[in-house]
């Protein structure tokens, strides 16, 4: 992804590539952004950018994560601390930066395969998802994610923390997450929906905002959890 055809890329991206949901209420709410599958559908790729909670900075991220195994396997991340910084061109740069990243995991910016369930083309605010139900591969399936609390946390103003199990229901039951522990990035979790389903050939990606208490209201990120069908 190098020279005009890369610059093409970017500009198909920014504007309809990205699914860009913004919802309208106070804290960090993230805008989020799916980059795409690879080619083969290994890998896939996506991106958040907000307005710092308590900063007024705009930063964005993208995350390469291994469709098999639901892991992370690459990530990077643009801060600014410019008044005059907006959140687009954060979106644009970390972007830009991440091409190197992208080129190695085979991302195909916009390669988003299909979109089978979830809030995509909702009005701001719409409502997310604990049960979703869709068909791939000619099969029916039936998505679950429950909470549990995840012991004493001091610092999360009051409540515990909260551990997320997604299930995925076919013609068995897996159980494609189960936290045991959080990490850092969700120390404080007090909320889990699932917000987008996207399938490709036998890949499958289900998106999940997290929130946690911000300094301005809820703050809402987003994560992955992906496996084969």
């Amino acid at each position: 992804m190098q020279g005009s055809s890369y610059a093409f890329g970017v500009k198909k991206f920014l504007l309809i590539g990205f699914l860009g949901l913004s919802l309208a209420q106070a804290g960090d709410i993230a805008h989020f952004d799916f980059v795409g599958f690879s080619k083969n559908g290994a890998y896939l790729a996506f991106g958040q950018a907000a307005i710092g909670d308590g900063t007024g900075f705009p930063y964005a991220g993208i995350d390469v994560v291994d469709v098999a195994k639901n892991t992370l396997v690459a990530s990077l991340n643009v801060d600014t601390q410019t008044d005059n910084s907006s959140t687009a061109a954060v979106r644009a740069a970390v972007l830009t930066k991440a091409a190197p990243m992208l080129k190695k995991y085979g991302i195909l910016i916009g390669n988003q395969g299909r979109f089978v369930a979830g809030a995509l083309g909702g009005a701001q605010g719409a409502v997310m998802d604990n049960t979703l139900e869709f068909s791939a591969k000619g099969k029916a399936y039936r998505l679950e994610l429950s909470m549990r609390d995840g012991g004493a946390e001091t610092d999360c103003d009051g409540h515990a923390p909260q551990l997320m199990k997604l299930t995925l229901t076919g013609k068995t039951v897996r159980v494609l997450q189960n936290d045991t522990k959080l990490p850092s990035s969700r120390r404080c979790a007090a909320d889990y929906r699932m917000h987008s389903v996207f399938v490709s050939d036998s890949s499958m990606v289900v998106f999940v905002s997290v929130s946690s208490d911000g300094f301005e209201g809820p703050n809402i990120k987003f994560m992955a959890v992906t496996a084969r069908l």
